[in-house]
């Protein structure tokens, strides 16, 4: 594009020649030495000539004088848009507005990419804003077709051809950024209906160019179950939500410069969770970043290389572009390829195994997984019954809002069945508990909670939680002199068998000051399901193209040189440059693997502390269903035992049985799974297959007198307790032990070997979701800690 012709002062020089007079900018540092306005407000403007004073937007960027009186100056045309303009600003900003804010809003002009030949192009400013279907398709070819028609004889045959202007190249320089004379806003940004309970210019984005009273990117994520940002007026604590106008304290330890200004930073890690969260079933390039990074001036195109540091930093966490997703020969994972020659050995490929192995393999690096058994899964391992995938294992989520399982489930296409909060109570005779009494009991419960919470703020000394809720019972009983009745000493030993089911043990080895230390950290909300197509199906989905060697049964570790050596109990020997432990809790106490050196004293000793608890389930296929009415609202009934003795056997039960597509389909399937918790869960192990089931149906009977209740077409009874890769289910904070535990047992040795698994995973400790989730975070781990040795 031609510069526009400007009149220029002329002065004598000595030899008596009229010469050019030009005014530099006046800024500190700015290299312009011949400033053009690009404000072009007025007839006045003196476009690249001369000016009493220059307006420093940018190094490459400036108004003149006479386009600031245009604008500022209350008798002059341009004021009366000033005015409006600031006026919608100040409504909506924590900033007061001000001319340069307004020219750079405002005026500024927009610059685009050709799409063909890749250079920078000025956008005409005839043309009003930039949008993100106008950056995907600009071309060079698209300022020809803007032209007048008048003006097509001046316009280059193919304007890819012409020169880029020179003051994109000097803007890509690191300091460009520092010449700023203004906070660069976001405009149009899909984020901004997402943090309406803020101030826009505070999260970055432009107080009057943004429309965040736009519901549809709300309702898309409701439907998603994703909140990606916290809300002050509604949000408690609900996990993986941001801060959206403060920076966390790892973003500021990975981006110091951008600490004194953080809406910067927090315009783009804003816009690319929200891109994310509106469609994670593909990849997020920076190219789609781009095309919804929208604003005026040169700094559209310096903030780029800002924009993709935030993108892989937030891949490489694994906030974005985690779960099933694959690269192709097109699209690939935004990461740097510094850490590719290394060779990471996984043990284990159960959920945080494959959630390691998957991660480090998206980020380029050879990864192979060793497992002992003769499947992968750990201890997810799913089967058929009746046409009905049942887990052996897990298959309840528990909150899918803002859960990357519940993110990989949609990614595979598959479904989940809600469990309602409240079930049917029935005792042994039959009788279902009135609401009444349902809630009585309920309320006791939660206030023995509640005292065991006001008890540890005032204790340092432990005991086991079955103890300390007994003590607080009978204090309970003696001091209010209440008739705890029988039912109601059923109710509560239902309540008790079900915290003993939560915690895979019984209460008398849990902590009473540590048993439910996550929840001092933000949890997932939102709808409990069962997944009806099983864990399984998704941790394959996650194995796909990785290395994994079936029937390694790792025994040692040798992690003394540079090096480090695996060897299987078969005589194979794998050498890699660091090593992820996810084997299960038990298998590292029962020292099954051998660490050379041994790991520290420090580790070994939380190994010992934690617990590790221990369910099973009973899995029943019946020809007709005959607890309906029972499950018909949440797909759930509880059966209250008739004593402290029998709490754990069968305490809930669920309903696996799909839902019917048609009012005039049938179910022919109709399947019950109930759990043995707590002391029932040790008996298990003395006992035969059919000698559960009987005692089951037995109880069925009971429960459902007036119903015949038929033999089961099959069952199954899991073992996890003899099943020699597992020894379990899941963790638990045992007495005297405490969460650091599980920070502990996350901890690195020497950079070299890494642990995952849910029993590292303070947060989120007992679930799939945890498991994964620590792979995740190992990943992560040792794509740092291998950039920052090639670095060094």
């Amino acid at each position: 594009m031609s510069a526009r012709k400007a009149s220029k002062k002329k002065i004598q020089s000595r030899s008596g020649v009229e010469e050019p007079n030009y005014r530099k900018c006046a800024k500190s540092g700015c290299p312009a030495e011949r400033p053009e306005c690009f404000a072009d407000g007025v007839e006045s403007c003196c476009g690249n000539g001369y000016t009493s004073r220059w307006y420093h937007v940018s190094d490459g960027e400036h108004f003149c004088n006479e386009c600031f009186d245009h604008y500022y100056r209350s008798h002059k045309d341009g004021f009366q848009a000033y005015e409006q303009w600031k006026k919608d600003w100040n409504s909506n900003s924590q900033h007061e507005g001000n001319l340069k804010m307004f020219m750079a809003e405002r005026i500024l002009p927009y610059w685009v990419k050709c799409c063909d030949c890749g250079k920078w192009r000025q956008y005409p400013l005839t043309e009003g804003d930039l949008s993100t279907d106008i950056v995907e398709s600009w071309t060079c070819r698209s300022y020809r077709k803007l032209k007048k028609k008048s003006e097509d004889d001046k316009v280059e045959n193919n304007l890819c051809n012409g020169d880029e202007d020179e003051r994109v190249q000097h803007c890509h320089s690191g300091y460009w950024y520092e010449g700023l004379g203004y906070t660069p806003l976001l405009k149009f940004s899909p984020t901004a209906s997402l943090v309406a309970s803020y101030f826009l210019d505070g999260v970055g984005l432009s107080p009057t160019d943004n429309n965040w009273e736009d519901t549809n990117v709300k309702e898309k994520l409701e439907q998603a179950e994703v909140r990606p940002f916290f809300h002050p007026d509604s949000d408690d604590g609900i996990a993986f939500c941001f801060r959206p106008d403060v920076m966390e304290e790892e973003e500021l330890k990975q981006f110091p410069e951008f600490g004194r200004i953080q809406n910067r930073f927090l315009a783009l890690r804003n816009l690319i969770l929200t891109l994310w969260s509106l469609n994670y079933k593909q990849i997020l390039t920076l190219d789609q970043c781009v095309n919804h990074l929208i604003l005026r001036g040169l700094a559209r195109i310096s903030i780029i290389p800002q924009l993709e540091r935030v993108l892989r930093y937030l891949t490489v966490k694994g906030y974005i572009n985690y779960g099933i997703l694959q690269s192709t020969p097109y699209i690939s994972f935004p990461i740097s390829n510094a850490c590719t020659s290394s060779h990471v050995i996984v043990i284990g490929a159960g959920a945080s195994g494959l959630g390691t192995a998957k991660q480090l393999h998206n980020f380029g690096m050879k990864v192979t997984v060793l497992e002992a058994r003769d499947r992968i899964g750990g201890r997810v391992c799913d089967e058929t019954i009746e046409k009905v995938t049942v887990g052996k294992g897990a298959q309840i989520m528990n909150g899918c809002m803002n859960n990357p399982m519940a993110v990989i489930v949609k990614q595979c296409g598959l479904t989940m069945k809600c469990i309602g909060d409240k079930c049917d109570l029935l005792e042994e005779d039959g009788k279902v508990i009135d609401m009444e009494t349902d809630e009585r009991g309920d309320f006791h419960f939660n206030a023995l909670l509640d005292a065991v919470a006001d008890w540890r703020k005032q204790s340092d000394t432990d005991c086991s939680l079955g103890d300390k809720l007994l003590e607080i019972h009978k204090m309970f009983l003696d001091q209010t002199a209440t008739d705890f009745a029988e039912p109601s000493e059923r109710l509560l030993n239902f309540h008790l068998g079900n915290l003993e089911y939560a915690c895979a043990t019984t209460l008398e080895h849990v902590s009473a000051l540590s048993w439910d230390q996550n929840e001092s950290f933000p949890q997932f909300q939102g709808n409990h399901t069962v997944l009806t197509h099983g864990y399984a199906t998704i941790l394959q989905r996650l194995a796909e193209g990785l290395d994994i060697h079936l029937g390694a049964e790792v025994t040692s570790i040798d992690y003394s040189t540079k090096t480090i050596s695996v060897s299987t109990r078969d005589g194979r020997m794998f050498i890699g440059d660091k090593v992820v432990v996810t084997v299960p809790l038990s298998l590292l106490k029962s020292e099954i693997i051998s660490f050379t050196p041994p790991l520290p004293t420090k580790k070994t000793d939380a190994i010992k502390r934690l617990g590790a608890g221990l369910i099973e389930k009973v899995i029943l296929s019946f020809p007709e269903c005959f607890w309906g009415k029972c499950s018909a609202k949440t797909g759930t009934f509880g059966h209250i035992p008739n004593s402290k003795d029998t709490r754990g056997f069968c305490g809930i039960f669920y309903d696996l049985s799909p839902k019917n597509t048609s009012d005039k389909q049938k179910k022919t399937s109709h399947v019950l799974m109930t759990v043995l918790a707590g002391n029932a869960a040790i008996e298990a192990q003395k006992m035969e297959d059919k000698e559960i089931v009987d005692r089951c149906l037995k109880l069925l009977k009971s429960m459902f007198p007036n119903e015949t209740v038929p033999d089961p077409l099959k069952s199954i009874v899991t073992r996890w307790g003899k099943e020699p890769f597992s020894k379990m289910a899941y963790s638990y904070v045992a007495k005297d032990g405490n969460g650091e535990d599980y920070v502990t047992l996350s901890e690195d040795v020497e950079k070299k070997v890494y642990f995952a698994g849910e029993a590292t995973n303070r947060q989120f400790p007992q679930t799939v979701t945890g498991a994964y989730l620590s792979g995740v975070r190992e990943a992560c781990k040792i794509h740092t800690d291998l950039e920052e040795e090639t670095q060094s």
